[in-house]
């Protein structure tokens, strides 16, 4: 015969199962920031600049003008040409990722390598003239999105401009 303190057991280990299952049902699929990482990072191959600032955050977008995002993208491929890349399929998941105080949602790390040929030396690219680094997409309005996380990049695309233009002759 069962007690009540068995009953209440059990609908309390039922409960716990259906909570986990709806829970591991509502995060996005690594996939889909995978995906969104590889088609980003075609765009880049491609210099598709626009559809590649089409996938940012926007927290990026809100701290990155279109203008400025093509700048530095310009000034990046005369040092840097990517020829492949490719994201590893293991992820680190952050599900309430914050970024300097502000929240920016659930977010995976991905690993990303990458063929390139350097076209100039001496110049260093925060890391993104690596042939593997670390990057982020965030889940955000029902899809991926990059999350690049850049700052002062308005100070960086003038250095990188002073340095690639031609001496004055």
């Amino acid at each position: 015969m069962r007690t009540p303190f068995r009953n209440t057991r059990l609908v309390l280990l039922v409960g716990l199962v259906l909570i986990a299952v709806t829970l591991s049902a509502c995060a996005p699929a690594a996939s889909g920031g995978i995906s969104c990482a590889e088609t980003y990072l075609q765009h880049l191959i491609d210099k598709n600049y626009h559809e590649a600032y089409a996938l940012l955050s926007d927290y990026d977008k809100q701290n990155i003008p279109e203008d400025l995002y093509l700048r530095w993208r310009e000034a990046v491929a005369q040092v840097i040409t990517i020829e492949s890349a490719e994201v590893n399929t293991s992820v680190d998941k952050f599900p309430d990722y914050k970024y300097q105080g502000t929240a920016i949602g659930y977010a995976l790390g991905l690993k990303i390598s990458r063929e390139q040929e350097t076209k100039m030396g001496g110049i260093e690219l925060d890391g993104y003239n690596q042939p593997a680094y670390r990057q982020m997409v965030v889940y955000e309005n029902d899809q991926w999105k990059m999350l690049l996380l850049l700052s002062d990049l308005e100070v960086t695309v003038a250095g990188y401009e002073a340095f690639l233009k031609p001496a004055a002759r």
